[in-house]
């Protein structure tokens, strides 16, 4: 095989590569798209089982994680204020 037959055959199988990476990026990116999609569904579902336990039709098998984020907003309204609390101090000092 001549040498310029080997450069050919090396920028073949390197167009070839290039080809394979830029096809997987974009079945890649295609694939995180519809897992953005998923997370984003399955929040708007998690959502609407949270507003029915708030409308009294709650659903028993995910009480325990509607508890949970009672009292994670519990801590988050908690920080608040310590946060206002500071900044009300350090105003006055």
């Amino acid at each position: 095989m001549s040498f310029m037959d080997q450069l050919k055959s090396g920028f073949d199988k390197a167009k070839e590569s290039a080809s394979d990476l830029v096809e997987t990026t974009k079945i890649k990116h295609d694939i995180s798209v519809l897992e953005g999609r998923r997370t984003a569904l399955l929040g708007e579902i998690g959502k609407q089982v949270f507003a029915l336990r708030a409308q009294g039709r709650a659903i028993p098998e995910v009480e325990a994680q509607c508890k949970e984020i009672d009292t994670i907003e519990n801590d988050i309204k908690l920080k608040g204020e310590q946060i206002v609390k500071i900044n009300t101090e350090k105003s006055t000092v």
